[in-house]
């Protein structure tokens, strides 16, 4: 189902490459750095805070683009991390859970890029697409799930947006360095309180193409 999904998205980037004046491969590694999340006990109920603590992870992500113009292009994202969630329901029975995330975002994205000087370009990108939490739970006190039981997986809109430098070092291969950040929603089938959620990340990888 997965690999049908990511497949869908790759279809623009392909139509469109025909009409490039560059094409782009990217796969890099590095970390994404999760907030904790935390929010006052819901009318009726008895207890403390209601929390989600995710830990940081790392993260690799694969890159595919075309470019239009010199500055111009669009492209598609991908990448994978695997935080680790403790979720505290905040009631009166103490209801906990240590859960493990595998986290697949898909986006597709514009692209724009400066004038290489000395070999040396920055770029910024923003886009659209899906996360999609796939959950494995590890421990379990309670009921800390607001659907009662924990859900298999869950999908949710994603903006992103960000930035970075690409060195070239050879006539066909680049390194660069990325900031990116992933907004959204926290998914209430596992964190009832919801709302925006900020997922910033930071990598370093290998750029081939021009």
């Amino acid at each position: 189902m997965k690999a049908v999904w990511i497949s869908w998205w790759m279809v623009p980037v392909l139509f469109l490459a025909p009409f490039a004046r560059a094409q782009q491969v990217a796969i890099s590694g590095g970390g994404v750095f999760l907030p904790y999340l935390s929010s006052p006990p819901r009318a009726g109920t008895v207890g403390g805070l209601e929390r989600a603590d995710f830990s940081d992870s790392p993260m690799l992500a694969v890159d595919a683009g075309v470019y239009f113009f010199s500055f111009l292009g669009a492209g598609l994202h991908y990448s994978y991390s695997r935080p680790e969630l403790r979720l505290y329901r905040g009631d009166a029975f103490g209801s906990s859970a240590r859960v493990g995330l595998g986290v697949h975002t898909v986006s597709f994205e514009a692209l724009l890029r400066s004038r290489s000087k000395h070999g040396v370009r920055a770029f910024a990108l923003c886009g659209a697409g899906f996360s999609t939490f796939l959950l494995d739970v590890r421990e379990q006190v309670e009921i800390p799930f607001p659907g009662m039981k924990p859900p298999g997986s869950e999908m949710t809109p994603v903006f992103t947006f960000g930035g970075g430098l690409e060195k070239r070092v050879a006539p066909w291969i680049s390194g660069k360095i990325e900031i990116r950040d992933y907004v959204g929603s926290v998914p209430k089938s596992f964190y009832a309180p919801g709302g925006s959620w900020h997922r910033p990340s930071v990598v370093a990888g290998i750029i081939l193409g021009r």
